[in-house]
This record gives C-alpha cells, structure tokens and sequence, in this order.
C-alpha cells in the first residue's frame, strides 16, 4: 500500500507516523439543511493530531472523538479541524523558538538564553550585536506553538536548561518588526532587522513552570532513591523512608536556592525552623554533583559551595561527605539505556581539598555508621580501596534471561595525586 499523505501537510511540521482518523462532520449548509452528521477518515501525523487534542476545541470530551463543522468537507477539514495551525495574524507568527547562545570560549561569557517570535533564526542572528572576536555558537532547543491559550511544544523543550530558562530566567521574548510597527513604508522596513521586546504572556510562563516543577519532583524522587540504594551502603546514613514527603521537597528546594543566591536570611530560618537536617543535606549534596540530578545552568552549580560542606561539618559528617567526595558512586548495574551510564554521583575535587588538610588529617582514619566494624583507612587508604566494578546487561540464553558481563570505570587520578602531595608533607 502506497505512504498516506499527511492532509496538514502544507501546514509543515509534519512528523510521526501517518494514520486515518474518524472525524464526525457536521455540515453547516444552509442551502440544504438537515443534512445529518457523518463519520469521514482524515489522514493526519501524530504531530497534527497530538496539536489538534491539546488545543481541544475540536474534540468532543463525551464521545471522545474528533468534530468538524463547514459548509463543504473539504472546508471543514481545512478551516475548522486545521485551525489550531493557521496564524492568527497575517504578520506575527504564534509559534516561539527557543535559542541558546554559547560563547565558543568560555572565558568570555556563560551562555544565555532567547525566546523569540517565529522561526526565522538567521534574522534574528543579524539582530544580535555579538564581537567578531568572540564567536559563539546558536542551537534551537525548542520550539512551541501558542495561540494565547494553549501551548502545544512542536520540539520538546527537554532539557532543565531550557525549562529553567523560560520558567525562571526570561521576563521578555523578541518578536521581529513588521509593516505595522512603522508609520511609514520607508526604507527600514525593507532593511531593518530589528526585533521588538515584549513581556512572555503569563499562560506560557505557567506552562513551562508546570513542566520544570513535575521534572524536579520526579529528579527528587530518583535522587532519594539512588541515595537509598547506592549511596547509603557507603556513608552509612538511614535509610530516607518519605520519598514523597512533601515537606522533605520543599526544604531540599530552599536549600538549594539558599545557596545558590548566598541567602543566609533564609538559611538561618531553616536552622531555626528545624528544616535543615541530614535528610536535606545528603538530597541537596548528591542532587547538585550527579550527573542526572544537577542543574545544567552554569549559576546554580553548587558542586564548589563552601556553605553546603560547613553544614555537613556542623552535623559532624566530615568523614562521610569525604568519603563520598573521594569515590562518588554509580549504577553498578547498568542496562542497555544510555541514561544507566550517566545515573553517576561525581566525585569531587573541591571538597576534598576543602577538608583535608583544614578539617580532617591525611593520617585521620575514617569512619561511618556502617564502617565501624571495618578496618579503618585514611583516605588516601579508601581512594586506593573503592571498587570500580561495573556490570553492563546483555542478553545470555533467551529473550527473558540476562547475565552481566563485569568491567570497571576510572577513578579520578587528581585526587590521588593531591592526596598523596598533602600525605607527605605532614610526614
């Protein structure tokens, strides 16, 4: 059977599989009324259908299927069901890009984020007053449709950078000037590549909030399981039981804002208030250093916060977080999806050498809950001792049986190094 054509096709964006869909069509012919309603198949991608639902104005909640009204058929499909598609006005698009700008070198800067109106990257580019010197590299990294109602993502803002970005970090998008902005047709209008600035509606702030915070409480419920299970045989901390303890979220997230705007009103609070314990302090610690879990916007890393390791010193965890910081931790057993590979507390540089020598001896040995009744080691002894075993899945017998074939990762050599320097001078 020949490929089915997407009947939106003209409307771009057509992607996903092409299916027919059952369509009730309600004539509105007032030549000839009384017409009675009839089920037709229209072909539509999963892209223009999945757009269609979202919008909603042509699904009908109690059948569950989809309506279209119209004189003719043809009118019906492409003015009625393929509305949510059309520009709402001649010269401003409803669909918004949006951009990240990375310095190539980044010395020169952190990289930032736009929304802008429309598609039209390279006008805006021409917008953009960027030094020659400096280059810098442009990516999409997402693109929506909103008809000031309804946001509907054409290419999935995916990442917590862009969902943080346009929940958090954007006030205002860039929409490209028109006719209509000018007084007079003069020669601007055909040579100026000038965009205009204006505030991000509420809906679309909302939206994306919505998403952000869904995707930080289900990171917070990895987080606590990951701790529970890959991180607690090492450092000996309790077993965190309210993995969807509400209050336990929502003092992690003050915490983590604390610190990254240096607010120690707020953390002073929290002290006072009960609402910093080593619960909070081990989600907030792991949340910031793991690989899956950390915010990859470069002003809210906290894997060099002195504050957060003096709180673990405050609670007498010196010897635990060090430990945790020398070896990180991992999925040891990995399966066959990339995300497996990257579930990786990392290990970290800076807070070993924030504690040792300052707070603890390279000849100190140390301990935990759980390593008592081991043999004590420094920790250049624990970085020479952890294992790096690792065990990818593959398929053995049959479909259903799997076996694990065993190989090991790098331990980071600059702590052993650093290690071994201050062990010597305190010979």
């Amino acid at each position: 059977m020949a490929n089915i054509k997407c009947q939106a096709h003209e409307h771009g964006f057509c992607e996903g599989l092409v299916n027919p869909h059952s369509v009730i069509f309600k004539s509105r012919n007032l030549k000839y009324p009384g017409i009675q309603d009839r089920e037709v198949q229209v072909n539509v991608c999963n892209t223009h259908f999945d757009w269609i639902v979202e919008k909603g104005d042509n699904l009908n909640k109690e059948t569950g299927l989809l309506e279209m009204r119209g004189k003719f058929l043809d009118e019906a499909i492409h003015e009625d069901l393929f509305s949510p598609f059309h520009e709402s006005y001649p010269t401003v698009s409803d669909k918004y890009t949006l951009l990240r700008v990375e310095y190539c070198d980044k010395a020169h800067g952190e990289e930032i984020g736009f929304l802008i109106n429309g598609t039209d990257i390279d006008k805006f580019k021409n917008f953009m007053m960027i030094e020659e010197d400096k280059p810098v590299r442009i990516t999409q990294c997402g693109l929506f449709h909103f008809n000031g109602e309804t946001v509907y993502e054409l290419k999935k803002v995916s990442s917590e950078w862009g969902l943080e970005v346009i929940a958090e970090l954007l006030d205002v998008f860039f929409r490209p000037l028109t006719r209509d902005d000018y007084e007079s047709d003069d020669e601007h209008i055909n040579n100026d590549c000038s965009h205009m600035c204006m505030v991000i509606p509420p809906e679309i702030k909302s939206y994306f909030e919505s998403k952000l915070l869904a995707r930080r409480i289900e990171n917070f419920e990895e987080c606590l399981e990951f701790i529970n299970i890959e991180v607690d045989p090492i450092i000996g901390f309790n077993y965190i039981r309210s993995m969807s303890d509400k209050y336990l979220f929502e003092s992690f997230r003050l915490l983590t804002n604390a610190l990254i705007n240096n607010d120690e009103e707020t953390i002073r609070e929290m002290y006072l208030n009960g609402q910093i314990t080593e619960e909070v302090l081990w989600i907030t610690y792991v949340s910031a250093n793991h690989q899956l879990f950390s915010s990859s916007v470069s002003s809210k890393n906290l894997t060099n916060n002195t504050r957060i390791i003096d709180m673990f010193i405050k609670f007498g965890l010196q010897d635990e977080l060090l430990i945790l910081a020398i070896s990180g931790e991992r999925l040891r057993y990995l399966d066959r999806h990339m995300r497996s590979s990257h579930n990786v507390l990392d290990e970290n540089e800076f807070v070993v050498k924030y504690l040792v020598p300052r707070f603890i001896l390279p000849t100190d040995m140390l301990y935990t809950t759980q390593r008592r009744d081991t043999v004590p080691m420094t920790a250049l002894e624990y970085w020479n001792s952890f294992s790096t075993k690792l065990y990818d899945e593959c398929n053995s017998v049959c479909n259903y049986l799997y076996s694990y074939t065993p190989h090991e990762f790098e331990k980071n050599d600059n702590i052993r190094i650093y290690l071994e320097g201050v062990a010597k001078k305190h010979l």
